[in-house]
C-alpha cells in the first residue's frame, strides 16, 4: 500500500548493480521529522546482506547503522541539531546500499521488516504513520523488488576492466594488534576496531590514494574496508585481526588498537584499549645491504619524557632498553622488529615521533631494515586549557588504570622544586606542602607564577583530571563519546573519558556528567576512593578508626563508604572536629590537600 505518513523505501535501479542494491528512504507527509528506525532484511532465502552503507542527504540527522548476525539491516536515525529538518512531502533522507554475499542471479524482495516514528509532527501536532486509515506507531511490512543485474552490460558494451593492484608495502594487522582478548571483564566483548593511517607529513591518509586494505585475498572498497573494521562485515572482529593487512605508499603509517562494548548495551560506545594495540610505518628496505647484516638503531633523549625501546635479538633474548639516562645506538640485525613507547613527564604528554619515523600513537612497531633514528616530541597536557586552574599531567603510557604512583614529577629527577612562590596561600597555610608538591609535580598548576587561588572551587572536569595525573591514568581523547555534555572539542574530554573508562567517575544521569559544575566534598572523596580501586591500591591504604560526624546523616549513601574509609585512613578530613559538610563545596586547596595525603598515607611522599 502507498505509504501516507512516515518512511517509504524506493529501489534506485539506475545506481544499483547485481552485488549491491541501492534504496532510498524517503519521509512521507511531515512537517518536520525528530527521529525514526527502520529494519531490513531480504525475504528471498538464496539472498544474504553482508554489510550495508547508509549515504545521508539530510545532514541533519544522526544515524547508527549495522547489519546483524541474521543478516537484517538496522538504522536508528535522530536529529543531532537544535533544528528540526525539513522533511516536507517526499523528502529523500537518505539511501542505504546493501551488499550482497554473492551476485544476484534472480530477482529477490527485500522487506521493510518493522520501522517507527519516534518523534515528529505534520501539520504542527504530533503525529502517527497512518495507513490506510488505521493509527499506527509501527509501520506494516513493505516491499521492494531488487532487479538480479539493472546494470548488466549490453552486447555493445565493453565489460569495464579490473583496476591494477594498488602498489606499495604491506603492513599486516596482526602484527599491530597482539594478544587482544575476545572479551573484557570490565569493558565487554570485542566489536570494532580503532584504526588511524597517516602519510609521512602527520596528515590523514586518503583511502585509494595512499592505502588500501586487503581481505581473503581481496582488495576491498571503502566502504568494505569502514564495514569490515566497524563490525558490520559478517566477519568476527578476531577474524578481521589475523586476516585483514594494509598495502601503504613508502612513509605511511597505520595505527590500530581493539574497541570493546558490553553485550548489553544499547548506546552504541565503546571504550578503546590501546595497550593491545600498535603502529608501523612502512619504509622500503635499502638497496644497499649492510656487510654484515646489521644496522643501526639510535634513539635521541628526548626532553619531557623517556622513548622506552623492546626487541628479540638473534638469540631470541628480549632486550628492553631506555632513553631515561642516555641516547640509545644499538646495533641490531637488519630486519628487527622493535617496539617504541613514549613516555611523558609528568605534566607532558606524548606529541609524536621523529627522525626516520613518523606518527602520533604510542605504543609503535618498526621494522629496522637500515639505518634508523627515531626521535619524539613531548608538548605540556593541557596547554590549551590553562585557565582552567588544573593543567595536570599524565604518564603517556596509553594504558587503562595507572599505577598509583606519579611518574617522574619536575621533569624526571623525582626532585620536587623548592622555587614555588605562590603569595596567595595565607589563608591556607595548612594546604601549603600540598599545593607546593603537586604543583611540582604537575597535578596541579597555579593561575600564574605567583597566584594559586585556593579558595576557588574545583569542577567535576578538573578534579577527574586531577585524579588521572595522580595514578598515571592516561587521556583518552580519541575514545568514543560517553556523556552528550562532554564534547570530543573540550580540553577535558580525554580524561573525563579515562576516568568514566576506569570506573572512576559516573554521571549525574545516564547520559550527561555535568563538567563544569562545581565538585561537592563527597563526590570528591569518591572519586579519589574509585580511583585507588581502580588502580589496585586499596590495601596499601592504612588502617584506622573513622570519624563519626554530626552530619553523617547528609551525606549520600553512594559515598557514605567511601568518606569513611579515607577518613579512617587520614586521607580526608572534616571541616571541623564534628562536621563533614558533604554537601558543601571542595576548594582547590582541599583538593590538593586530599591528594597530597592520600600520597602520604601509602609512603609515597
Amino acid at each position: 500500500e502507498p505509504v501516507e505518513q512516515g518512511v517509504s523505501l524506493v529501489y534506485d535501479e539506475e545506481k544499483s548493480t547485481s552485488a549491491t542494491a541501492v534504496i532510498d528512504v524517503h519521509a512521507v507527509g511531515f512537517d518536520s521529522l525528530k527521529s525514526f528506525t527502520i529494519n531490513m532484511m531480504p525475504a528471498t532465502d538464496n539472498v544474504t546482506i553482508t554489510s550495508a552503507t547508509y549515504t545521508p542527504n539530510n545532514q541533519g540527522f544522526q544515524t547508527t547503522t549495522n547489519v546483524d548476525n541474521e543478516g537484517v539491516y538496522r538504522m536508528v536515525a535522530s536529529i543531532n541539531t537544535a533544528d528540526e529538518p525539513s522533511v516536507a512531502e517526499d523528502t529523500l533522507l537518505g539511501s542505504v546500499a546493501l551488499t550482497f554475499a554473492s551476485p544476484l542471479t534472480s530477482n529477490a524482495i527485500i522487506e521493510l521488516a518493522t520501522g517507527s516514528l519516534l518523534s515528529g509532527t505534520a501539520n504542527g501536532e504530533s503525529a502517527k504513520i497512518i495507513y490506510d486509515g488505521t493509527d499506527s506507531t509501527t509501520m506494516p511490512a513493505t516491499f521492494v523488488t531488487v532487479l538480479a543485474n539493472p546494470n548488466a552490460p549490453t552486447e555493445s558494451e565493453e565489460p569495464t576492466e579490473s583496476p591494477a593492484p594498488f602498489e606499495g608495502g604491506e603492513i599486516a594487522l596482526g602484527d599491530l594488534i597482539t594478544n587482544a582478548p575476545a572479551s573484557d571483564e570490565t569493558y565487554g566483548i570485542l566489536v570494532a576496531l580503532d584504526v588511524k593511517v597517516t602519510k609521512n607529513n602527520g596528515d590523514e591518509a586518503v583511502y585509494g590514494d595512499d592505502f588500501v586494505a586487503v581481505y581473503d585475498d581481496k582488495e576491498l572498497t571503502e566502504d568494505e574496508y569502514f564495514n569490515l573494521i566497524n563490525g558490520y562485515g559478517g566477519v568476527s572482529i578476531a577474524d578481521v585481526i589475523s586476516g585483514l593487512s594494509f598495502v601503504v605508499k613508502d612513509g605511511t603509517s597505520v595505527y590500530a588498537a581493539p574497541a570493546y562494548q558490553p553485550e548489553d548495551d544499547t548506546t552504541g560506545n565503546m571504550t578503546v584499549l590501546p595497550e593491545y594495540g600498535g603502529e608501523q610505518t612502512y619504509a622500503p628496505q635499502s638497496s644497499e645491504e649492510p656487510e654484515d647484516g646489521m644496522v643501526t638503531l639510535t634513539v635521541d633523549t628526548p626532553s619531557r619524557g623517556a622513548i622506552l625501546v623492546t626487541y628479540t635479538d638473534a638469540d631470541g633474548n628480549s632486550v628492553s632498553l631506555d632513553t631515561d639516562d642516555e641516547d640509545i645506538k644499538e646495533e641490531i640485525p637488519a630486519g628487527t622488529s622493535v617496539r617504541l613507547r613514549a613516555v611523558a613527564d609528568s605534566g607532558y604528554e606524548f606529541s609524536r615521533w621523529g627522525g626516520d619515523i613518523s606518527g602520533t600513537s604510542s605504543p609503535k612497531t618498526i621494522t629496522v631494515k637500515k639505518d634508523t633514528d627515531v626521535s619524539a616530541t613531548f608538548t605540556k597536557t593541557g596547554s590549551s586549557s590553562s585557565s582552567s586552574g588544573s593543567n595536570s599531567g599524565t604518564t603517556g603510557s596509553n594504558t587503562g588504570a595507572g599505577s598509583g604512583s606519579i611518574a617522574r614529577p619536575n621533569g624526571g629527577s623525582g626532585v620536587i622544586s623548592t622555587g614555588i612562590n605562590f603569595t596567595d596561600l595565607g589563608s591556607v597555610q595548612w594546604a601549603q606542602p600540598a599545593i607546593n608538591y603537586l604543583v611540582s609535580a604537575g597535578i596541579i598548576n597555579g593561575r600564574s607564577n605567583t597566584i594559586f587561588d585556593p579558595n576557588a572551587s574545583v569542577t567535576r572536569a578538573e578534579f577527574a583530571k586531577m585524579v588521572c595525573a595522580t595514578f598515571g591514568i592516561s587521556a583518552t581523547p580519541n575514545a568514543a563519546q560517553t556523556f552528550v555534555d562532554v564534547s570530543p572539542s573540550d580540553w577535558f574530554y580525554g580524561y573525563v573519558q579515562a576516568a568514566a573508562a576506569n570506573g572512576i567517575v559516573n554521571g549525574v544521569s545516564e547520559t550527561a556528567f555535568d563538567p563544569n559544575a562545581t565538585i561537592t566534598r563527597e563526590q570528591m572523596a569518591a572519586m579519589l576512593y574509585r580511583a585507588i580501586e581502580a588502580t589496585g591500591n586499596l590495601a596499601k591504604l592504612p588502617a584506622g578508626t573513622a570519624t563519626v560526624f554530626a552530619d553523617e546523616a547528609q551525606i549520600a549513601d553512594y559515598a557514605k563508604t567511601y568518606v569513611s574509609a579515607l577518613n579512617a585512613a587520614g586521607v580526608i578530613n572534616g571541616t571541623s572536629a564534628t562536621t563533614f559538610e558533604p554537601k558543601a563545596t571542595a576548594t582547590r586547596a582541599q583538593a590538593a590537600a586530599i591528594i597530597y595525603q592520600y600520597l602520604g598515607a601509602v609512603g609515597l611522599v
